[in-house]
């Protein structure tokens, strides 16, 4: 009995000194990297590659309103960046804000891209291929009342995209919920509300996940001046770093509940870096009338 109670009390001594333990900011471990952030998407110029740096934890970063900027910003104006493509490289100018440019690159499906990245004695690699654009056949919502109130109703609304695609496709499909209301007879106004995407990947052996991608979202509706309701579905093909990614990017936990290790992020940027380079289509929309 009394070995039970020394072995109680020590057990407690333990938490009750990790629990009191102060841990200070300077004595986190730092290492400077570069942050790369940028979507080739097809069709589209090169304008808003963005490259940063990471920041010490105990840094304080003020704002000033004299030049509207941060005393130390995160971003990087003085970096090399190019892109190539075919054999041929594209130099990118910076904008502002840690935004980088080139007017003259277009992206195009099927080809594939490298970003390197030199600052402060840093580099960073990625590599993405821009996929093809998919098909949306046709959408579909079924949506039912959940509870009616005073001042409105909530529904249920399930979206469903019908789409063609190649196996390994990366797809994003987003619904927004749009309406147009009229005032005193004569001004209309038109407002939306987006739920996000749902990202699935197409497998070679299970086709069905991207014959039928489906969104369920819940809507409260206190208007009763409505006279165009409507769903707008929004298509879009990643790469597949994106799919590791997304997966990833939740940061959760692993198996254990007393896991404190998170997931690592599963970022397609290397070197010196971290972030996301990726390519992705054209977006290809298809609206669905609810009245």
């Amino acid at each position: 009995m009394k070995l039970k109670l020394f072995f109680l009390s020590s057990l407690l001594l333990i938490f009750h000194y990790g629990c009191d333990e102060v841990i200070n900011d300077t004595n986190l471990p730092y290492v400077e990297k570069l942050v790369i952030r940028g979507i080739v998407l097809d069709g589209d110029i090169v304008d808003s590659l963005y490259v940063g740096r990471t920041l010490p934890y105990e840094e304080n970063i003020g704002y000033s309103s004299s030049n509207n900027t941060t005393d130390r910003e995160s971003y990087v104006k003085d970096a090399a960046v190019t892109i190539s493509v075919d054999a041929q490289i594209y130099i990118l100018k910076y904008v502002k804000g840690g935004y980088y440019k080139n007017d003259s690159l277009f992206v195009k499906t099927g080809k594939t891209y490298r970003l390197h990245v030199e600052w402060n004695g840093k580099t960073a690699d990625a590599v993405t291929t821009v996929p093809e654009t998919p098909m949306l056949d046709s959408v579909n919502v079924s949506y039912k009342n959940i509870a009616t109130y005073q001042y409105g109703s909530q529904n249920e609304y399930i979206c469903t995209g019908y789409v063609r695609t190649k196996a390994n496709d990366i797809l994003s499909l987003a619904v927004k919920f749009e309406e147009t209301e009229i005032y005193n007879d004569t001004i209309k106004y038109t407002y939306g509300y987006g739920s996000g995407s749902t990202v699935q990947k197409r497998t070679q052996t299970d086709n069905s996940i991207a014959d039928i991608l489906t969104k369920k979202f819940t809507y409260f509706n206190g208007r009763t001046t409505s006279i165009d309701q409507r769903i707008v579905f929004t298509l879009k093909n990643y790469d597949e770093p994106y799919y590791r990614y997304y997966l990833t990017s939740s940061g959760t936990i692993g198996e254990s509940n007393f896991s404190i290790e998170p997931k690592p992020v599963a970022w397609n940027v290397s070197g010196d870096a971290i972030g996301m380079f990726i390519g992705a289509s054209k977006s290809v929309t298809k609206t669905y009338r609810l009245q």
